[in-house]
């Protein structure tokens, strides 16, 4: 199972909690544990199902979305919808709504960035739709609770 950047850093926090046991650990592990299964099964939701093909090709528009965000009228007359509907549909689909979906998946982009220790970060806010670093920091922080910089040294090669 290919998991994503929110289940692996629950795992990578989970497998670094238990040689640091103490009186504290038992709710870190189970918090995190219960994360990790949160997220995978979301992961295992998605590929599931395939639903409607117009449902299919909003998520691939979603994901192919660089710094531009579609508005919601735009994704549902692309798919020949209306908006309350698609919005509906996509929330019971995915689990998200669609910016929450867009948002996720920029996470998931720039965490890929992320492992070219090369690009720097204010490139890699640029391409995945950030205003600037800072903003960009600000999101993957509040998302993963681990800055950019850190995720860079936690997945840094050998």
């Amino acid at each position: 199972m290919r998991l994503g950047t929110a289940a692996l850093l629950a795992a990578y926090r989970l497998c670094h909690e238990l040689p640091r046991w103490d009186a504290a650990s038992a709710l870190v592990v189970e918090s995190e544990y219960h994360l990790l299964l949160a997220e995978a099964a979301l992961d295992a939701r998605q590929r599931r199902s395939s639903g409607p093909p117009w449902l299919a090709r909003a998520r691939e528009q979603l994901q192919d979305t660089g710094a531009v965000t579609p508005r919601l009228s735009e994704l549902a007359a692309a798919a020949d919808v209306h908006p309350v509907h698609f919005s509906r549909a996509f929330r019971a689909r995915y689990g998200r709504s669609p910016g929450e979906y867009l948002r996720h998946c920029r996470l998931e982009r720039a965490s890929a960035l992320l492992r070219d220790l090369r690009t720097p970060l204010a490139d890699i806010a640029a391409q995945c739709g950030y205003v600037d670093q800072s903003h960009f920091s600000r999101a993957f922080h509040r998302a993963y609770r681990l800055t950019p910089a850190a995720f860079r040294r936690l997945v840094r090669p050998a």
